[in-house]
């Protein structure tokens, strides 16, 4: 997604209404339906 120049608040609008009509359908947030990462070094 692209926004004209100085209208990044678009971008968020639409990045929220995106969040909110995923969570609704998938019961959550995405990050919480992710498998844990284990982290090595």
């Amino acid at each position: 997604m692209i926004a004209p120049a100085r209208a990044d608040d678009r971008l968020y609008y639409v990045g929220a209404a995106l969040e909110a009509a995923l969570e609704a359908r998938w019961g959550g947030p995405l990050l919480a339906q992710a498998p844990e990462l284990e982290v090595t070094r």
